[in-house]
C-alpha cells in the first residue's frame, strides 16, 4: 500500500540523545538493553521521544543460561 518505514541509526548515549533531540518517533526498539539503563531516568527520556500513542518495545529474552553453539 502507501505505508512506509524509515529506519535511522544513531551512535550516541541513548539517554543523552533522548534529552537533547527535538525529533519524535512512532516507535523505539531496543532488544535486551533495558537492563543497562537507570530506568527511573531513562524511561521518561525515551517516552519524550515518542509521538502520541507511540510505542517503546524493549524485550528482554533470556533463558537463564548463556551457551555458545557450536561449542569451541
Amino acid at each position: 500500500g502507501d505505508r512506509r518505514l524509515t529506519v535511522e541509526f544513531e551512535v550516541a548515549d541513548a539517554t543523552t540523545f533522548a534529552v537533547e533531540t527535538d525529533e519524535r518517533w512512532d516507535a523505539l526498539v531496543g532488544h535486551a538493553v533495558a537492563d543497562l539503563f537507570d530506568l527511573d531516568s531513562a524511561l521518561p527520556a525515551f517516552r519524550s521521544l515518542l509521538e502520541p500513542d507511540g510505542l517503546c518495545y524493549f524485550p528482554i529474552t533470556f533463558d537463564g543460561g548463556t551457551t555458545f553453539d557450536p561449542p569451541h
